[in-house]
């Protein structure tokens, strides 16, 4: 009878929903900023709601008597004590209890395309800091890390072994996926490997990617008309990779018992594949988009049926400290194999990402119709998603070098719970980086960026410039005498192009669905069709101040504050463009129309517009980027 062990991993985090207001309280009067359009707070709105994600995880582990590990970000514990303090006590008892196990991840949700070595040291330990100094969490034996959006580069993994972990859960390896190289022979699906990080050698428990992804397939058939607003629309056109490949159509709507089998098959034939002495690690999104709860509901009821109907395989529920310190480390790190890669993340999954940019069908889709993986470009560009982020981040990263504020600022992680992230509290330094880090935050660029998360980096830039203009005054003879790191004329480039996306693709999808909504339904769409001049004037401001940024980047480098208030407002025309197109919504009428038309728009959007952008950007060289902005303006669109 072979043994098989079970590793159950969540990750959950939230936005700082309420952030944005108290930054817009710092602006001067009369910033258009001021009176924009704001998110909802999803955890009140969850609490309003009576459901408590948490609890259930928690009664989850309880039911299958299994540990679980869940890796909070600081954002999200900050804001569970501040708005269900009954469900963060309830958190520090599951962890004294050993219900929970500590895992790391990063403090912000900061995404590893974005972060500097450092800055991905600091994320770990602010939220290991938290973890164990505010919340008193025991320590674990092994440190572990889950990393943002499960994404990792070869060449930033000496920050992670910086922070002295020890093991990542890792996203699952496929041919199709991306490159990568073994070194040595052993299982990378069903056991652990190495990965080199400077010096130090790091574990890597591989995501089970059946287990983790196939939760999807009973939910989105169950709860279809639901998950139209996020795309998955089953029925107007494929959304599993086997509706793309062989045409066949998943039926729906199917009720709960239906769905725990389809889920219990999978679980059946991954504990049927798993060798003796092997693991099965799920990972994933403890909120899932929403519906973490009735995911919840069909891992216990499938886990409990194959649990008892079990006879030539023994299950074991088990952390990470237990499978290393009892299976890995007694059988000798020598005998697992070494794993090269460049980048990789969670994507693509079992269902189509549907994005501002365009359309990623689910893994294995190749080689069928339109759909090939080098022109999808996840192959090679695997952190497409958040990747775009880092021309204007990039800026302020050399802003920072150049301004000698390092990543060394007293920040007490427990102080800004306590405050709120009421950053003006901070002094100026701390303030520089921390909006820095809250830039490349991963809801802010990907996965699935609405315009409230787009317009979030523009308000925290624009409060950074002003940061830096304070201390360009303080520091004006120190600046003049230092030299000063040029900043990549490509992200100038950058700039401009991503606008593509971010403002031209949101418009076209909008005014699609505003045709369709008039022809199909009859609606009078003109006041949303008035705010589309708006945006272009907008637009027209950023193409214009990110010219000129360049142009005096390369003809006054020193001249820092005409430099940095070019930088406020491009920042700020992005923010209300953005705003503007969020009107939109509320002016079509009929929001959930548009929402169903948007989504079958990018459906037909292939390939996705960014991998290409980013890869003809990338390959610029400064003639290039001269003949770019040698117009008296940009235009694009």
């Amino acid at each position: 009878m072979k043994d098989v062990y079970v590793i159950l991993v969540f990750h959950a985090h939230e936005l700082l929903w309420d952030l944005p207001e108290t930054l817009l309280s710092y602006l001067e009067e009369g910033n258009p900023m001021k009176v924009s359009l704001l998110d909802v707070n999803y955890i009140k709105k969850r609490r309003e709601e009576g459901r408590d994600i948490y609890a259930l995880c928690s009664r989850f582990g309880d039911a299958l008597e299994a540990p679980l590990c869940v890796e909070f970000t600081n954002e999200l514990l900050v804001q569970i004590k501040q708005i269900i303090p009954e469900t963060f006590e309830r958190l520090k008892s599951d962890y004294r209890r050993g219900r929970f196990c500590p895992i790391y991840g990063h403090a912000h949700h900061t995404h590893v395309s974005l972060l500097r070595p450092e800055e991905i040291t600091q994320e770990i330990v602010w939220n290991r800091e938290y973890l164990h100094n505010h919340m008193g969490v025991p320590y674990p034996r092994y440190n572990g890390l889950f990393p943002t959006e499960a994404s990792l580069s070869y060449d930033k993994m000496e920050a992670i072994a910086e922070a002295n972990i020890d093991y990542v859960i890792f996203p699952h390896l496929r041919e199709d996926k991306v490159p990568f190289e073994v070194i040595g022979e052993g299982d990378y699906t069903y056991r652990p490997f190495l990965i080199r990080a400077g010096r130090k050698k790091i574990i890597a428990l591989p995501r089970n990617f059946p287990i983790s992804q196939e939760i999807w397939r009973p939910i989105t058939r169950m709860k279809r008309d639901e998950l139209k607003s996020q795309g998955y629309i089953l029925g107007d056109y494929p959304v599993f990779a086997n509706e793309y490949l062989w045409g066949e159509q998943e039926g729906f709507p199917i009720g709960f018992e239906e769905g725990v089998e389809l889920y219990l098959g999978v679980l059946r034939r991954e504990l049927e594949n798993a060798p003796d002495r092997g693991v099965l690690v799920y990972i994933q999104d403890l909120e899932l988009m929403d519906f973490g709860d009735l995911a919840l509901q069909i891992m216990e009821h499938a886990w409990k049926k194959l649990l008892q109907e079990q006879r030539d395989c023994r299950v074991h529920f088990v952390t990470p400290d237990q499978y290393l310190n009892e299976i890995v480390l007694p059988e000798g790190l020598d005998q697992l194999p070494e794993v090269k890669f460049h980048q990789i993340c969670w994507t693509p999954e079992v269902r189509p990402v549907l994005r501002a940019d365009g359309h990623y069908p689910p893994l294995g889709v190749t080689g069928t119709g339109r759909y090939d993986i080098r022109k999808t470009g996840l192959y090679d560009h695997p952190l497409i998603f958040w990747e775009n982020g880092k021309y204007y981040c990039g800026i302020f990263d050399t802003l920072l070098e150049n301004f000698a504020i390092t990543t060394n600022v007293p920040v007490s992680v427990e102080r800004l719970g306590e405050t709120g992230y009421d950053l003006a509290r901070e002094s100026p330094d701390s303030q520089a980086v921390l909006y820095l880090r809250l830039m490349k935050r991963a809801c802010n660029w990907g996965w699935r960026p609405t315009e409230g998360r787009q317009k979030r980096p523009c308000l925290k830039g624009y409060l950074l410039c002003s940061v830096l203009l304070r201390r360009l005054v303080e520091q004006t003879p120190a600046l003049q005498s230092r030299d000063l790191k040029e900043i990549d004329p490509r992200n100038f480039v950058g700039l401009c192009e991503t606008l593509r996306v971010f403002i031209d693709n949101r418009v076209a999808y909008l005014r699609y669905g505003l045709e369709e909504l008039s022809r199909e339904r009859g609606v009078d769409s003109s006041a949303a069709f008035k705010l589309f001049p708006e945006v272009e004037k907008w637009k027209k401001m950023a193409l214009d101040k990110a010219r000129e940024l360049f142009l005096i980047h390369r003809r006054a480098p020193r001249d820092l504050q005409r430099f940095l208030i070019l930088l406020q407002e491009y920042s700020l025309a992005v923010y209300m463009a953005t705003d503007c197109i969020q009107r939109v919504w509320g002016e079509s009428g009929n929001a959930e129309f548009l929402v169903e038309k948007m989504y079958h728009y990018l459906y037909d959007l292939y390939p996705p517009l960014f991998p290409g952008m980013i890869a003809r950007i990338d390959s610029m060289d400064r003639r290039d980027v001269e003949e770019y902005f040698q117009a008296e303006e940009v235009r694009i669109g």
